[in-house]
């Protein structure tokens, strides 16, 4: 995907109706992505204080980040080279962090090491791509993907705020949904 050929998601039309208004011009969807690979290790810090209500916030906000950039990048076209391989690092710097630190202790180290696998092989088939020279954007899977990580972590977190076990359980049922979407996902990439 590139400037001119353009594909607006549907929470495209919903981030232009409720945001783009107030993310002034001069904010551009790569300082976003900045803002993220900024804001991981602030997220790590709270997990390690155990203070969950505020690394929620901070999660949630880190991960809106990355919605927020890839729309803005579509809605003003804006999209860049750099955009396309910084913003998936980003993602996986924040969710393969949170899951090494925060889902291996809560669930297993099983379940992290699954997650880092699931993403590692999602960028292999990224440098496979690239390596016959076709740069593609992320997909509707990945999206999925990541949009499933991000509710199951919150879960993971609610279930310490609340302390009910039931929020372990969507969690990881959010985890096998976005196993396959992963799978897809990284089928497509390397197609």
């Amino acid at each position: 995907m590139t400037n001119d050929t353009i594909r607006l998601y549907p929470h495209d039309h919903v981030i232009r109706s409720l945001f783009h208004w107030w993310v002034p011009r001069w904010v551009r969807p790569n300082h976003l992505t900045v803002v993220r690979f900024f804001f991981t290790p602030i997220v790590l810090a709270a997990l390690w204080q155990e203070r969950w209500l505020a690394t929620l916030g901070l999660f949630l906000f880190a991960a809106f980040t990355d919605v927020l950039d890839g729309s803005l990048a579509r809605l003003r076209k804006q999209i860049t080279m750099w955009g396309t391989v910084a913003d998936p690092v980003a993602d996986k710097f924040l969710i393969g962090t949170v899951s090494l630190v925060f889902v291996a202790r809560v669930v297993g180290l099983w379940l992290a090491l699954a997650i880092l696998l699931m993403e590692v092989l999602v960028v292999m088939g990224v440098l496979y791509r690239r390596s016959k020279g076709r740069i593609s954007s992320a997909n509707v899977f990945g999206k999925t993907k990541m949009f499933l990580q991000v509710l199951a972590i919150s879960c993971l977190l609610l279930s310490q705020i609340f302390g009910m076990a039931v929020f372990v359980s969507l969690a990881l049922g959010c985890f096998l949904v976005s196993f396959v979407f992963a799978f897809i996902s990284f089928l497509t990439y390397s197609s």
